[in-house]
């Protein structure tokens, strides 16, 4: 599934019972930059698990950036299965750059290395066709990952 883009960044199974200010779309697609997973993972935690449904509560910003710092420190399976791909080499080799910040790299379509990692949600194409984070969320986790398997190495 691709990324949602800015202006279809909350799901209809939560925006269609749910009220959400600008602020809590801005802030949901600054912490996912759309990714359908993540975008979910927010809605559901502040509709269903912190307001309890409650539809009479608008969801704001605020929300969303409490909520992405829940599930960061929470690290959701798929969150962990992604930080866990990060310590296979080819994944490392191609993820570490990018995060440390060391360089962002073109993104040829042949080179599989870089498809995995983009195939995998840890990166993605900027508009020049380089690679950065997916997301802050992924890019915080993975700059902790990171650090301690050069630490364990």
């Amino acid at each position: 599934m691709a990324n949602f883009s800015r202006t279809e960044i909350l799901c209809r199974q939560h925006a269609e019972a749910q009220v959400f200010e600008a602020s809590a779309a801005d802030q949901a697609w600054r912490w996912s930059a759309g990714q359908p997973w993540l975008v979910n993972a927010l809605a559901d935690q502040i509709v269903v698990e912190d307001l309890k449904n409650d539809f009479s509560v608008p969801v704001a910003g605020e929300h969303m950036d409490r909520t992405a710092e829940t599930l960061i420190l929470r690290r959701d399976a798929r969150l962990d299965h992604l930080l866990e791909r990060l310590k296979e080499p080819g994944v490392r080799r191609v993820t570490e750059p990018v995060i440390i910040g060391a360089r962002r790299l073109p993104v040829p379509a042949a080179e599989d290395g870089r498809r995995h990692v983009l195939d995998l949600g840890l990166l993605r194409r900027d508009e020049d066709s380089r690679l950065q984070a997916a997301n802050p969320t992924g890019h915080d986790l993975a700059a902790e990952v990171l650090s301690k398997i050069r630490l364990w190495h």
